[in-house]
């Protein structure tokens, strides 16, 4: 018979399911989570191991530790106003009632339990041996322990609020003599071995406070799987706690083995890169599969010009930490959506043979990103094949990949897959003050974190970079840079990270030889790999024979000629790629060419043909546009489809197609971008260019050695306006005139310190005062991202950010959003009610949104908003009670806007153009 009062406190009820109990017992729901983090630090070489070198605290004992901890994770729920509630009314408890009534507002269950801390460890209300009989050390040593509890107490997604003014009003006597009831038996039960010297010193709560992250995260999942009541069934009888808990730990298995949290994955050996990929390597390659690694966690920077081999170097580098256990898993981040999704292809046919998969078990392999459930192949990894919703064989050998439905149904849990790829933002939102960024966190510990185009972050994304870099380093991770155009500046400050954290992941000081940076100009490619307190290894290394190229470059300065140029390209059977700096410039720029053809009469074999392609299109059209261009332009296309085509388009085209123009024109850019678009010019052999230099032409104002304030915001506004500014495009104009172009990859250091390093000429004098003000906003950028960051040194804490963890979430972007902007769902009426434009099954709401400036969107005519007054039109409360997705979202009817004219093709709106 069970005589502790405690069986009486009710964690969980539900409406009366049949079959089920109605409630379940507050000590059975405390040791289902607590037995699940229990099983999830049991695995070998995993969490545990790691946080034992770091704490220093033996595994078992820190194990069992943790498990008391977690256990207390909803202590607030002794409180007789939460067992109050009305959920809880029809199994009354016989409680006192409290003088305050339950407030989920403020003082929720989690907060609530930071009183019961401080009452039973820090007044020493709690019966636990060692902890009472030394009242000054044990005093000291309960103000570090609340810090633990804050670790499982925050185990909604974010830290708590610890204060615990006015909280004894939702308490009465009774609860307090109950929780500790309760505390002492969890006490025993596990055994617990309190390390209260280690609680007093500073030095472990600082490593304490490094661990906070992970541990948070792992809290909030054994909270989410130890809840599930298909595996952890309500019970009402009372049984002793140590009767219960073998219980649970059965319960908690099978659970988690509908998770593949405890897949047991492990790495196959590396068997040698021509075995794997079957092809000789690159000199890039070759360093990657033969460079000695290191105990210590390590960054690697690979740099390399576009198509060089940098990816599948960054695969031998993980297959080799991997089977060398220095990780168990690894995220592939990459600067957008369409490169993720390229990527997340390119590894489903490849990750498998990085993973021992004899015992018939697969790893996950996981998209990351905000529309990633769009994509089929990664529906069908999960078992889903188009609308059918069919279920897919999980069985078939004959598949390539493999996603566990739980890690797939939700972005939060994407990274606990053992291999992620998506987004770099999946990522940096970890290091954000975000709900469940600390899942994030969880999810990249002890994977090797690898991101492709690193030069492309900005002044902010870089701040939330080097704090992610850190915080990973701090848990003995280690990283992978690509990148194609870095400076040394760059790359001296990622490579500082790695020796200059105070202190290692395994918590001790480090000294070692600080990085003596290669600033030799001719040292491209390069491959570097820096380890805590090691030399760091830098190696130049060759490039592949087919990447290397000169490339021609020269300058018009009149739109006319463009055109004249662009056209007689065509018209002789090439395809010209314009890629313009803007939106606006490129649908003027396809006006323009479609008026000028359609005077010319064809008298060739083929018919000249237009496309237009830039980023605010439906994601239908984007995703159609983009099947033509691979169509007409891609690896594969023939001769004859590609002659006399012509795509007018934006940055979009450079950043995630493999495609292959015979003339490329750009816009004047920064260096690194105008490289980056090169790229695709003669990107593939093709017999009809045999022995043909490529020609870059580059669209831009009149060279001035001594120019004007205007000489760029003249003719190249809208140029002016994105890049702002026009200092670096003059030093990028100036370098190329003098060369006359450059040869890959022998220039391309050259190219990037003669604009952003220590090459860059004197600035002209009339663009002082607007490259301070630039200057001036990208430190405005710098400093944005380091308000908004977590504070890694804190720890997991109410206070970790620059005030209180916001409640308002909505600016806490991994991008910095100099113009706001908002998404419109284009709508049509048809059968007398509104539809989305994209009629599809499952995504008609998501192929059916664009981004639109909020500036611009205020000039709309035919815009419904839900959150204002024609909310309650029948036809929009309709639309929106058929499409929930769409809630929040402004609704367009696009073709009876009186604002904005459109750009038809094949009867479908494929984009705007703004002519107010």
């Amino acid at each position: 018979m069970v005589e502790n009062n405690y069986y009486r406190y009710l964690g969980k009820a539900n409406a009366g399911k049949d079959n089920t109990a109605r409630y379940h017992l507050l000590a059975y729901h405390s040791l289902d989570v607590a037995a699940t983090g229990y099983l999830l630090l049991s695995q070998q070489d995993g969490l545990l191991n790691d946080l034992s070198d770091l704490l220093e605290l033996p595994p078992e004992s820190l194990k069992r530790l943790l498990t008391f901890l977690l256990a207390l994770h909803d202590l607030g729920k002794f409180s007789a106003a939460f067992q109050q509630l009305p959920v809880f009314s029809a199994f009354s408890s016989g409680l006192k009632p409290p003088a305050r009534s339950y407030d989920a507002s403020t003082h929720r269950h989690d907060r609530l339990g930071s009183y019961l801390v401080e009452q039973l460890f820090r007044n020493g209300q709690v019966d636990i041996p060692g902890w009472n009989n030394r009242p000054v050390h044990a005093r000291k040593s309960a103000l570090q322990f609340g810090k633990l509890m804050d670790v499982v107490l925050g185990h909604h997604g974010k830290p708590i609020n610890a204060r615990t003014d006015e909280m004894q009003a939702f308490y009465c006597e009774e609860n307090i003599a109950d929780a500790s009831a309760f505390v002492a038996d969890l006490f025993n039960l596990l055994d617990v071995d309190l390390p209260v010297e280690q609680l007093v010193d500073k030095e472990w709560q600082g490593r304490f406070a490094l661990a906070s992250w992970v541990l948070a995260g792992w809290a909030v999942i054994s909270d989410w799987v130890g809840s599930d009541q298909q595996y952890f069934h309500y019970r009402t009888d009372a049984m002793p706690v140590d009767e219960y808990w073998p219980i649970a730990q059965q319960n908690a298995r099978r659970a988690l083995d509908a998770t593949d949290l405890m897949a047991g994955i492990r790495a196959s050996n590396f068997p040698g890169f021509q075995s794997l990929f079957g092809f000789e390597p690159t000199p890039l390659q070759h360093w990657a599969e033969h460079i000695e690694l290191s105990e210590q966690p390590q960054l690697f920077i690979l740099e390399d010009i576009t198509g060089s081999g940098k990816t599948e170097a960054a695969l031998t580098l993980v297959h080799r930490l991997m089977a060398a256990k220095h990780a168990q898993g690894f995220y592939f981040g990459l600067p957008t959506m369409a490169t993720a999704n390229a990527m997340f292809h390119r590894l489903a046919d490849h990750y498998l043979k990085m993973f021992d998969t004899s015992s018939g078990r697969k790893p996950s392999l996981v998209l990351a990103h905000s529309a990633r459930a769009m994509d089929e192949r990664f529906r069908e990894a999960v078992g889903v094949q188009g609308a059918d919703d069919s279920v897919y064989d999980r069985d078939d050998e004959t598949a390539s990949l493999y996603c566990n439905q739980w890690l797939a149904d939700s972005r939060k849990k994407a990274l606990l897959a053992p291999v992620g790829v998506g987004t770099i933002d999946q990522a940096l939102l970890g290091v954000l003050p975000r709900k469940h960024q600390s899942l994030r966190v969880l999810g990249l510990h002890h994977k090797v974190l690898v991101f492709d185009e690193v030069h492309s972050a900005d002044a902010y994304q870089l701040q939330l970079l080097e704090t992610l870099l850190k915080l990973h380093l701090h848990q003995g991770g280690s990283a992978i840079l690509l990148t194609a155009t870095l400076s040394f500046d760059a790359r001296e400050r990622l490579c500082r990270i790695w020796n200059e954290v105070p202190v290692s992941s395994w918590g001790k000081p480090l000294t070692g030889p600080w990085l003596t940076q290669s600033r030799r100009l001719d040292d491209f490619p390069l491959a570097t790999r820096v380890a805590r307190g090691e030399t760091p290894d830098e190696a130049a290394v060759g490039s592949r024979a087919a990447v290397s190229r000169r490339v021609d470059v020269d300058f018009l300065h009149d739109v006319d000629v463009v055109i004249q140029q662009l056209l007689a390209a065509a018209k002789t059977g090439r395809c010209v790629v314009w890629v313009r700096n803007t939106v606006g410039d490129a649908q003027q720029a396809y006006d323009t060419i479609n008026q000028q053809l359609a005077n010319v009469p064809s008298d060739s074999g083929f018919t000249c043909e237009t496309l237009l392609f830039h980023s605010r299109f439906t994601l239908h059209d984007r995703k159609r546009i983009e099947r033509q261009v691979l169509h007409w332009i891609g690896k594969t296309s023939q001769p004859a489809l590609r002659a006399g085509k012509i795509i007018i388009c934006t940055q979009v085209f450079q950043e995630s197609l493999d495609a292959d123009a015979d003339l490329l024109i750009t816009d004047l850019c920064p260096i690194d971008d105008l490289i980056q678009r090169a790229g695709r010019l003669h990107r593939h052999l093709r017999e009809h260019r045999s022995g043909e230099t490529p020609k870059l032409l580059v669209y831009s104002p009149e060279w001035q050695e001594q120019p004007a304030l205007d000489w760029l915001q003249q003719n190249f506004r809208a140029t002016q306006a994105v890049y702002q500014s026009p200092a670096s495009l003059w030093m990028a104009m100036k370098v190329l005139r003098a060369q006359g172009g450059y040869r890959m990859p022998d220039d391309a250091r050259r190219l990037i310190e003669s604009v952003y390093g220590e090459l860059a000429p004197a600035l002209p004098e009339a663009f002082e005062g607007l490259e301070l003000e630039y200057r001036t906003a990208q430190r405005l950028k710098a400093s944005t991202g380091q308000i908004r960051r977590i504070s890694i040194e804190q720890g997991y804490s109410w206070g970790v950010a620059d005030g209180d963890w916001p409640e308002d979430q909505s600016d806490l972007s991994t991008r910095y959003q100099e113009v706001d902007q908002d998404s419109l769902v284009l709508v049509r009426r048809a059968h007398g009610q509104l539809v989305p434009w994209v009629s599809d099954i499952q995504f008609a709401i998501e192929l059916s949104t664009v981004k639109l400036a909020s500036n611009k969107r205020k000039k709309l005519t035919a815009l419904l908003d839900p959150s204002d007054g024609s909310s309650g039109s029948p036809d929009v409360l309709d639309f929106l009670r058929r499409y929930r997705n769409a809630k929040y979202q402004y609704l367009w009817l696009a073709e009876e806007d009186e604002v904005m004219r459109y750009c038809l093709e094949l009867g479908v709106i494929a984009g705007v153009i703004n002519k107010s």
